[in-house]
């Protein structure tokens, strides 16, 4: 899923442990979360951000995430083979 590989690129920032402890919190205090945990994982970290309305791919074109990431890499691979 696209928003799990955004995930492995944001891995370092710094955001991430904060969108972690939430998660945490959620299962400790909540009987259901969200179905989709890597695209509510990517809004929790937008909502880090400046800009926090922003859907992923505005996010994307904002410089939300970091392109240099090896988390790319093969994703860079193949568009370059196209």
């Amino acid at each position: 899923m696209l928003e799990d590989l955004c995930l492995s690129a944001l891995r370092d920032d710094p955001a991430m442990l904060c969108v972690d402890q939430y998660f945490q919190c959620l299962e400790a205090q909540m009987e259901n979360l969200p179905p989709n945990e890597s695209k509510a994982r990517v809004h929790a970290f937008l909502a880090s951000r400046e800009r926090p309305d922003l859907r992923l791919g505005e996010a994307a074109l904002g410089g939300y995430l970091p392109w240099d990431s090896p988390a790319f890499d093969a994703i860079k691979q193949f568009l370059n083979r196209l």
